[in-house]
C-alpha cells in the first residue's frame, strides 16, 4: 500500500463524520466555546455578597469565600469585577 493511502482514507473518514454531524443536527458548524459557565452561582448570592462588602469594608476575598462557601476566590473576584465593585484599602 502506498504511503499516501492512509491520508486519503483519513480524509474520507473525516468527511463521513462531518456528513453524519450535518445529518443529525442539520448544522456542522462548531458550537460556541469558552465564557463563564459558573457565574450563576455567584449571582445567586449577589445581594449577600454586596451586603457583606458594605458591612465589612476591609474583608478580604478569602474571608468572604469562607463566609459564603463559594467555589473559589477567583469566582468572587470575577463577580466583583463584573459588577465594578472595587476594594480599596485606606492609606495607613
Amino acid at each position: 500500500m502506498p504511503s499516501g493511502c492512509g491520508a486519503v482514507l483519513d480524509q474520507r473518514v473525516e468527511r463521513i463524520r462531518w456528513q453524519a454531524l450535518r445529518g443529525s443536527s442539520g448544522d456542522a458548524r462548531p458550537k460556541p466555546r469558552g465564557g463563564d459557565r459558573l457565574s450563576r452561582r455567584s449571582e445567586q448570592h449577589g445581594d449577600l455578597i454586596r451586603a457583606l462588602l458594605v458591612e465589612m469594608p476591609d474583608i478580604t476575598l478569602p474571608e468572604l469565600k469562607a463566609r459564603l462557601a463559594q467555589p473559589s476566590v477567583a469566582a468572587l473576584w470575577r463577580f466583583c469585577k463584573r459588577h465594578k465593585l472595587t476594594r480599596k484599602r485606606p492609606p495607613t
